[in-house]
């Protein structure tokens, strides 16, 4: 299998640095980015096995993700939303017919890598056509 690459999406300097290292602490490359706009300039390019972005970044939050998410579903990129408490309906609405599941701040440091890896496989298990 081939390793697994995962674009972080994240305005705070902390939150990108913390999931960047939980998941290349568990042997999967990343892709840091700051900004959805960069986010979705690089991503045909970089292609990730999956998007994680943070809810609440500053430049266009809930638009900025729907043009991410829309970017995402036209290269079957899978999303993994980071949202504050309270959020998740939020995110499920912008989400809405997209390959998506959320992660609410703050991180737990243990559970978030195997989030990643569950959602990355659901992901890859589902896109793999079935063998007669």
């Amino acid at each position: 299998m081939q390793r697994a690459s995962v674009m972080i999406v994240a305005e705070s300097p902390f939150q990108l640095t913390l999931m960047a290292d939980l998941l290349e602490a568990n042997d999967i490359m990343t892709v840091r980015e700051r900004s959805l706009d960069q986010a979705g300039r690089v991503l045909g390019r970089a292609a990730p096995t999956m998007v994680i972005v943070d809810l609440d970044l500053a430049d266009g939050a809930p638009q900025g993700v729907e043009r991410l998410r829309k970017a995402a579903m036209r290269y079957d990129i899978p999303l993994l939303v980071v949202t504050d408490k309270g959020q998740r309906q939020v995110a499920e609405q912008v989400l809405k017919g997209c390959e998506a599941g959320t992660v609410e701040k703050p991180i737990d440091t243990s559970a978030f890598p195997r989030k990643v890896v569950a959602e990355i496989r659901r992901h890859t298990t589902r896109a793999r056509p079935t063998q007669a």
